[in-house]
């Protein structure tokens, strides 16, 4: 078994990335940008290298905005219940590497996490870089399907756990989908069984029924 979870909205109780942009940026600008993104005009690239470019912030403030940042109810128990099967746990996020490392670490929570990256440029602004784009799909910054293929060995089962429009790529290279808000609508939309939920506690309860019964 090994398991793909992605962190804005899924792991983070919120969209991190969204109200990063939305606090430190140009809130309208930025708003466009993740529409058009919605709507298929531009990729998640472009759409981050919008909102970034608007973007004023320090270290310290970006810290402590991190530090009111919760994570999902039951993350800590479901991540015990993998690591004491040895079921490898990947976050996968076309977010920012920055903000996941900081609430990961203040939780203290350690998991692999391959995502896009930010890097400041003093005294108050930002970059990104897109180190997995090259094997993207093109509409995506960091393809989570391209990570999934690459992680998972022949043969492994794989289950997927997220909620947003940019989990699709992932979510379609595994037997196992855990979807909540526009995954859940995707999947339904195209046809893709899953299993809905609210929080880890509701897979942590579905993975024992599955696999201690």
């Amino acid at each position: 078994m090994i398991i793909f979870v992605d962190f804005d909205g899924t792991i983070a109780q919120r969209d991190v990335g969204d109200s990063f942009f939305q606090t430190f940026g140009e809130a309208r600008v930025c708003a466009q940008a993740v529409e058009d993104w919605r709507q298929n005009k531009i990729s998640s690239k472009e759409c981050l290298q919008c909102e970034a470019a608007t973007v004023r912030v320090t270290p310290e403030r970006l810290a402590i905005f991190c530090d009111a940042q919760p994570i999902a109810a039951g993350f800590a128990a479901f991540l015990r219940h993998c690591r004491q099967r040895s079921w490898p746990v990947y976050v996968l996020s076309d977010g920012l590497d920055y903000y996941i490392q900081l609430i990961l670490q203040r939780h203290q929570i350690t998991l692999p996490v391959y995502s896009n990256r930010l890097h400041f440029a003093p005294p108050d602004r930002v970059t990104v870089d897109f180190p997995f784009f090259e094997q993207s799909c093109g509409a995506c910054g960091n393809c989570k399907g391209y990570q999934v293929r690459r992680l998972a060995q022949a043969g492994e089962p794989r289950i997927y756990i997220g909620d947003g429009l940019s989990d699709r790529c992932g979510a379609q290279e595994a037997e196992t989908i855990f979807a909540k808000d526009d995954l859940a609508r995707w999947c339904v939309t195209h046809g893709k069984p899953y299993y809905p939920f609210h929080d880890f506690y509701d897979i942590l309860d579905r993975l024992i029924s599955q696999h201690e019964s």
